[in-house]
């Protein structure tokens, strides 16, 4: 199963991914939050 399966969705994310489906944080993730990315940009 992809790790895609349990990023969720957000306007404002705090992960990207690159051409490769390579995800990365844009900004710091505290410990025990949803890691969150835009599905309009995939």
């Amino acid at each position: 199963m992809s790790v895609g399966w349990f990023l969720n969705h957000s306007n404002e994310p705090n992960a990207e991914n690159d051409e490769h489906y390579d995800y990365y944080a844009i900004r710091d993730i505290p410990k025990g939050a949803e890691i969150l990315i835009d599905y309009d940009k995939l």
